[in-house]
């Protein structure tokens, strides 16, 4: 953590909470790592900060990413974008996805009576389903 946090400062703490528990966070004699005794420390945010930094170490970044630039200390410094299509399912700027107001959730678009023939209406198959059009 103290690599990414101090030498390359690629970390930015804005947390009050977690830098009061960075400073509280000792090591004991025994060589473990946590919040130093007394009432109230913890060491929760250090913690979940490490876990989530571990991703970059070099045999976890390889298993899962595929790495376009190692740093000088052989550390990843950029992987290649991995894109798995999404953009081409989810389109941000939609009508269906309302980001504004989440309490109405994102109704997914559906398109009945497509064409002349009732075949492919698709509403009676619903409707024997149990679903009911909304008026």
């Amino acid at each position: 953590m103290r690599y990414w946090v101090n030498e390359l400062n690629v970390v930015r703490i804005k947390d009050i909470k977690t830098l009061f528990e960075l400073k509280n966070f000792v090591r004991y004699p025994n060589g473990a790592w946590a919040a130093k005794p007394g009432a109230g420390n913890q060491d929760d945010r250090v913690m979940s900060l490490i876990w989530s930094l571990i991703i970059l170490e070099n045999e976890v970044t390889e298993r899962y990413f595929e790495i376009a630039e190692l740093d000088d200390n052989k550390r990843p410094l950029r992987l290649k974008s991995m894109d798995y299509g999404i953009k081409y399912f989810i389109n941000p700027t939609s009508m269906y996805n309302n980001e504004k107001n989440p309490e109405e959730g994102n109704p997914m678009p559906m398109l009945f009576d497509i064409g002349d023939s009732p075949e492919l209406t698709g509403i009676n198959e619903m409707e024997e389903q149990g679903w009911k059009l909304m008026g």
